[in-house]
């Protein structure tokens, strides 16, 4: 760096040194020397010594496998459609610090997979040690079909989102996959779908194709175990089933012995494929029931204007849970009286079901339906909660029936409304540029525009280039309203004084509690500083005490001058600042710095002031105030 002159007294700090540290370079002491040269004197030298170092705690992704062991798996270490399968993410603590309370956590957005449990926690975790974050737990959807599944992983170190990860794990399968979409049991004389001693039923399963190509010679063989349970020896058959299709198993056949008594079973059907299989379906007969009464089905509602009619039980919604219960036993029951209980202080009953003076279990008058209404509190956090079913009656055991209702928090869901950049004084420019050797903030504006409030949102900015450095990379939201809007202000990137005029791409990771990940990139174009006329600028700050920094802009070289006066004409302090180059001369470090001082050192008093920039033949003056 030059100088053409450099007066008796007058500091500069020389902007412009930059210095590339190797990305494999580990932690140790780098000396530098400033060598100072002059016509008429010197050389001088100013040793410094700087430290590498790493952050106290970085994490960096080491590997990343899937578990998958019987019995929920196969062990062949690729997710499956119908399987439970443990992803290992294997992260590195490269840091020169402990971190302590670290939570890293595991989302997806994709719909045929669900993270069964999403957190890991490690109370320390000791630099230079790697883990694989055990605990992972993940279910396949049985009908999937292979495809790959995006998950984000995010790391957080004392309650603070500090690094977020990508992973691709593939969803694949054999050629031939087949898996039962359904089954029951039909009952084709009295049609009321219940196994009875002395009749004949008919097992039902559906399998669909879920592989890469078509099942060919399909044979489903009906096993049975049950003594009270015969069926018939010959397989039913399909030529060839395509993939995507369905195939409806609808010629096998059990008769139940007339004296079964009531009890639960299960029937097997074995099916084969010339290019696949074998694979295994058991289909559940339930013969008679001790008590007379059973729960054939189960529904629930959340319809408008009380949900959001989408099957859930969310915070805030009255949904309705149906029960369709028969009567299945030999006898008339008498003052039949359903209730339903919960458990938990965040859902209750608010209605309730008139009895039945008698329920007959003649044909027609087997089933009734029984329906609560429930209000699930707005305050509701993600858990499954037990409803029980009690139904009493004259001279009989009370019936009990447990159903779990998982309570779901609607996810959040942004969406990307606008982004820019603000440069504003004195860091930057405030001329809308992005320009070397100014400190920029990046808005990303985002609304949520999903079915639910985010919670826990971490906003995270990655910049992958060496002429950017990311000041402040990360905004936490506690909570996030649906249809919001927000900046996510706080995000600081310094522009290095020798970049060249080039696009930056800006990538803010977005992940929100069981929600997420999202990506929104932005490109930021660094552009070569235009030259603005000679003009003084606004002090900052103003008033001011005791000291202040007067920016301004060179069109062309010149000896520059700033003074400062009284409001009676008086020079206070004259700040001889030698020969510049044309430029912008508006940061802290290149503004003229007043000290608030006049020219033997004594502190100006409160009052009005002017000040002068004098530049080869530019003259200008504006006022400023000092405050105490």
């Amino acid at each position: 760096m030059n100088r053409a002159r450099w007066e008796p007294g007058a500091a500069f700090t020389h902007n412009g040194f930059a210095i590339r540290i190797a990305s494999d370079a580990t932690p140790h002491d780098v000396t530098a020397i400033v060598r100072v040269t002059a016509d008429n004197g010197g050389p001088w030298e100013f040793p410094f010594v700087f430290p590498v170092v790493y952050r106290p705690v970085e994490f960096v992704q080491r590997n990343a496998w899937v578990f998958d062991p019987a019995p929920g798996g196969d062990g062949d270490g690729e997710m499956e459609a119908g399987e439970r399968v443990f992803p290992r993410i294997r992260l590195r603590n490269v840091g020169v610090a402990e971190g302590r309370d670290v939570v890293v956590r595991l989302t997806t957005g994709n719909q045929h997979v669900t993270v069964v449990t999403g957190e890991v926690r490690h109370e320390s975790w000791p630099a230079g040690e790697a883990r694989n974050n055990d605990g992972f737990v993940v279910d396949i959807d049985r009908l999937t079909r292979p495809r790959d599944v995006a998950f984000g992983v995010s790391v957080e170190v004392d309650g603070a989102v500090r690094w977020a990860f990508r992973y691709t794990f593939p969803i694949t399968s054999a050629p031939v996959s087949l898996v039962a979409e359904s089954t029951w049991v039909y009952d084709p004389d009295r049609r009321d779908n219940i196994p009875e001693p002395g009749e004949r039923v008919l097992p039902r399963l559906r399998l669909r194709n879920i592989g890469t190509e078509a099942a060919t010679d399909l044979r489903a063989t009906l096993v049975v175990t049950d003594p009270d349970i015969t069926g018939p020896t010959a397989a039913a058959s399909l030529d060839s089933l395509a993939v995507g299709h369905d195939w409806t198993v609808g010629s096998l056949w059990i008769d139940i012995a007339a004296t079964a008594i009531p009890h639960d079973t299960v029937v097997v059907v074995i099916v084969t494929a010339d290019n696949g299989g074998p694979w295994r379906v058991e289909i559940p007969v339930s013969v008679g029931a001790v008590s007379g009464l059973r729960v054939r089905s189960t529904n629930m509602s959340d319809d408008l204007p009380g949900g959001n009619d989408d099957g859930a039980a969310n915070p805030g919604e009255t949904v309705t849970i149906t029960f369709s219960v028969g009567n299945d036993g030999t006898r008339a029951l008498y003052n039949v009286q359903p209730s339903l209980s919960v458990d938990g202080s965040d859902i209750a009953v608010t209605g309730t079901v008139d009895p039945l003076e008698s329920w007959t279990p003649t044909p027609g008058q087997r089933s009734r339906q029984f329906a609560f209404p429930i209000e699930v509190s707005a305050s509701a956090q993600p858990r499954d909660v037990e409803v029980v079913l009690t139904v009493t009656a004259d001279d009989a055991d009370p019936f009990l029936y447990t159903l779990t209702v998982p309570i779901v928090v609607l996810p959040p869901d942004f969406t990307l409304r606008n982004a820019w950049v603000w440069e504003p004084i004195p860091g930057g420019g405030a001329d809308g540029d992005v320009n070397p050797g100014e400190r920029v903030f990046p808005r990303f504006r985002l609304m949520n525009i999903g079915p639910g409030a985010g919670s826990n949102v971490q906003a995270s900015l990655v910049v992958l280039d060496s002429d950017v450095e990311v000041v402040s990379g990360f905004v936490t939201h506690d909570s996030w309203p649906v249809g919001v809007g927000r900046n996510n202000n706080g995000l600081v990137l310094d522009i290095s004084p020798n970049a060249t005029p080039h696009d930056v791409t800006l990538v803010l990771s977005v992940v929100a509690d069981d929600a997420g990940p999202w990506g929104f990139s932005f490109t930021m174009p660094i552009v070569a500083a235009q030259v603005a006329p000679t003009a003084l600028l606004a002090n900052y700050p103003n008033p001011f005490n005791p000291e202040t920094w007067i920016p301004f802009d060179l069109s062309e070289a010149a000896d520059v001058m700033v003074s400062v006066y009284d409001m009676q004409g008086a020079l206070v302090r004259r700040i001889d600042l030698g020969r510049l180059e044309r430029g912008i001369y508006r940061s802290r470090e290149d503004a003229v710095y007043w000290d608030g001082r006049d020219e033997i050192g004594e502190r100006a008093s409160s009052g009005l002031y002017l000040y002068e920039l004098r530049a080869g033949g530019h003259r200008e003056i504006r006022r400023m105030v000092v405050r105490k």
